[in-house]
């Protein structure tokens, strides 16, 4: 993590250069990036205005990648103020484009996101199923990273449900993961 601010300055160069060019695909990237950093310094209204941005190009010139990516963020915005019916979308979305574009990485981050937001809901049942599937891609790819995040997260909605064997299960493989990365 660098300087969020001084970030912010340079996006905004890139993107003027990007409008001056008029190149549609690197302009989607630098008002994500911008999004990205907004959203990091804990303004949302704003990171989901340049979010949004970048979504309507990348739709404009089909880069699903790039879609899957932005709409990813623009759920956790909407997470993040509290609107979690919003963030469901989004990540929803999210899944579907990542099916057709084979993105496994950027899937994983969905459904992973999907789990947490149906956690922050209280629906344990819902957030354990969208976990597991995030767990499983992490596994198939080998992210120790993400493995150890969704191992946590599980542990987090295996203690909601009063389900402590698994969530003592759970929690010692994020542990002995976390342990070996760390």
């Amino acid at each position: 993590l660098g300087d969020e601010r001084e970030a912010i300055k340079y996006y905004n160069q890139a993107l003027e250069i990007a409008d001056e060019l008029n190149d549609k695909k690197i302009q989607s990237r630098w008002l994500g990036y911008l999004g990205t950093s907004y959203s990091n310094l804990g303004d949302q209204k704003l990171a989901i205005e340049y979010t949004e941005k970048a979504i309507v190009i990348t739709e404009e010139i089909q880069d699903l990648k790039g879609y899957s990516r932005w709409i990813t963020d623009l759920g956790t915005c909407y997470s993040r103020l509290g609107n979690q019916q919003k963030a469901i979308e989004c990540f929803e979305k999210g899944i579907e484009i990542t099916n057709k574009t084979g993105d496994l990485r950027r899937q994983g981050k969905c459904f992973g996101n999907l789990g947490i937001t149906y956690s922050k809901l209280g629906k344990e049942q819902n957030a354990i199923k969208f976990m597991q599937k995030a767990l499983d891609i992490a596994k198939y790819l080998g992210d120790k990273g993400n493995e150890s995040r969704w191992l946590g997260s599980l542990t987090y909605s295996y203690s909601n449900i009063g389900d402590i064997e698994n969530a003592i299960k759970y929690g010692k493989k994020a542990l002995k993961i976390s342990r070996e990365i760390f």
